[in-house]
């Protein structure tokens, strides 16, 4: 059976999350982006440096999904947002 772990993110995972971020919004949102060059900008908010400021700010939060040890997912919440789209 596999083993399911849902676990806070640590400012040593920045560099996971620059690799499952990109990948995760990729699978999912690739289809809604018809310029390149704007997409590939928008799959840059997802890079390491950005998890690393994202972990350093003391209202939001960061979880990583792992099956058998390996990560496969993330959740991020702004807690001082409560429009995330529009950072309002």
């Amino acid at each position: 059976m596999s083993q399911i772990l849902i676990r806070p993110a640590a400012p040593a995972d920045a560099a996971l999350l620059g690799i499952i971020g990109p990948a995760a919004y990729a699978e999912a949102y690739a289809f809604l982006w018809d310029l390149p060059g704007a997409y590939a900008a928008h799959l840059a908010t997802f890079s390491a440096e950005a998890f690393a400021a994202a972990l350093a700010r003391p209202r939001t939060r960061i979880w990583i999904a792992e099956v058998d040890a390996a990560a496969v997912g993330f959740l991020l919440m702004n807690l001082d947002t409560v429009d995330p789209v529009s950072a309002r």
